[in-house]
């Protein structure tokens, strides 16, 4: 777009008769041309550009919906998919790859496995082993214990423990 020098015009009625010539020009596409308005839709969400277009956005124009994205107002568990979220165990009510070693197997009342030395203290045998532990309540806990057995018959331990504690430790044993 090439824009003229105007000459100053001596008066104001100059001045006005020049600026409806400009006006009536533009209007009529004549003498020179702005931009127009865009004669298709906006584009869907992308990488932001400030674009090499000389056509204008209307005031009434709408973007349409992206919907290969998920609404950033959608969560999981509670968490906000505005960002990225990390998922734990118990978030999909799976058992953690570990929750670490237990001491004392009386403590251990949370759904998970746990690692035990043979100095642990309310073990089923004096052994290192592995403690699978399920929780359905505060009172009610179930444990497996699997020691480590060096005879080549494998043992399997269980209690249970409800609000009056826990119970005995129980043999399952297979051949």
């Amino acid at each position: 777009m090439s824009v003229s020098k105007i000459a100053v015009p001596p008066t104001i009625n100059d001045v006005i008769v020049k600026l409806n010539e400009v006006i009536d020009a533009l209007n009529s596409g004549g003498g020179g041309s702005g931009p127009s308005p865009a004669s298709i839709a906006p584009l869907m969400d992308g990488t932001a550009d400030v674009g090499s277009s000389y056509d204008y956005a209307r005031a009434d124009h709408v973007h349409p919906s992206d919907t290969s994205r998920v609404p950033t107002d959608r969560t999981v568990n509670g968490k906000a998919l505005s960002a990225n979220i990390t998922l734990d165990a118990d978030d999909v009510e799976a058992l953690p790859a570990s929750n670490g070693t237990a001491t004392n197997l009386d403590d251990a009342t949370q759904t998970g496995i746990y690692s035990y030395a043979s100095s642990a203290t309310n073990a089923p045998v004096s052994a290192n082993g592995t403690l699978l532990v399920f929780r359905t309540s505060s009172t009610y806990q179930f444990q497996l214990a699997f020691p480590n057995n060096s005879s080549g018959n494998p043992v399997i331990y269980t209690r249970i423990h409800r609000s009056a504690g826990w119970g005995a430790w129980k043999t399952l044993s297979y051949s």
